[in-house]
């Protein structure tokens, strides 16, 4: 790993470790949801992007991807108000402002379609710009 990845990387960490607090809030969420799959179904797959380490440095790692695919569960490639808020559980307020956030972001170049429904963000937008819109909302 050259000098510039690792400088890279440890500024990638630091924005993590910022965001731990609605991390944590979202692991739990998250965990809920995996133990709820898991009585309801055989399926077992349990990855969804996110998990801190058990240790005092509190390691996040966040696969933004797979988080999208966790969160996409009609796999249309977009993610509406209700795929979003069933792991944030933002208020109203705060949901139309991440979503808000997320579409204002959204390049001219998605689909128009998609581009002119505001109440889905695609998976290119949501990919490039969620870490953005999470350190900005409450």
């Amino acid at each position: 790993m050259s000098n510039l990845e690792k400088i890279n990387e440890t500024r990638h960490q630091l924005r993590l470790n910022k965001l731990l607090p609605k991390f944590e809030i979202i692991s739990s969420r998250l965990q809920d949801i995996i133990l709820k799959n898991s009585r309801d179904d055989e399926d077992g797959n349990d990855d969804c992007g996110l998990s801190i380490a058990d240790d005092a440095a509190q390691t996040v790692t966040f696969n933004v991807e797979t988080f999208f695919r966790f969160l996409d569960t009609d796999d249309s490639g977009t993610l509406s108000y209700q795929e979003v808020n069933r792991i944030l559980s933002l208020e109203p307020r705060s949901l139309n402002e991440f979503i808000s956030r997320m579409k204002a972001l959204q390049s001219v170049t998605e689909d128009a379609a998609v581009s002119k429904d505001n109440t889905l963000v695609t998976r290119t937008t949501f990919v490039h710009h969620s870490l953005d819109v999470l350190e900005q909302i409450n």
